[in-house]
């Protein structure tokens, strides 16, 4: 799977998607970016300690260190490719 590209360049399993519907993203989410990724745990920026995870958490794949962290409204918790995210979402001012 090479990583996101922008809507008309994404390739999965040697197929571009460009055919998919678009959708643009309108929720407000938590997220820091990964500092370390061990076994079962994440460093994660801006938490004081390491961020325990199940193991299901890395069932779609291991996030790489600069990626993100992201809890959901409905404490869903996931990671995110770097840019995939930075391009999605602009950080609120707290």
């Amino acid at each position: 799977v090479e990583r996101y590209r922008g809507f008309t360049g994404y390739v999965h399993a040697g197929r571009k998607m460009n055919s998919l519907p678009k959708w643009k993203c309108h929720k407000t989410v938590r997220a820091g970016k990964i500092l370390f990724v061990g076994s079962t745990s994440l460093g994660i920026e801006g938490e004081e300690r390491t961020r325990e995870v199940s193991p299901g958490f890395f069932a779609r794949g291991r996030p790489s260190v600069g990626d993100y962290f992201v809890i959901y409204g409905d404490d869903y918790i996931s990671w995110s490719p770097a840019i995939a995210f930075e391009v999605g979402y602009t950080r609120e001012e707290q």
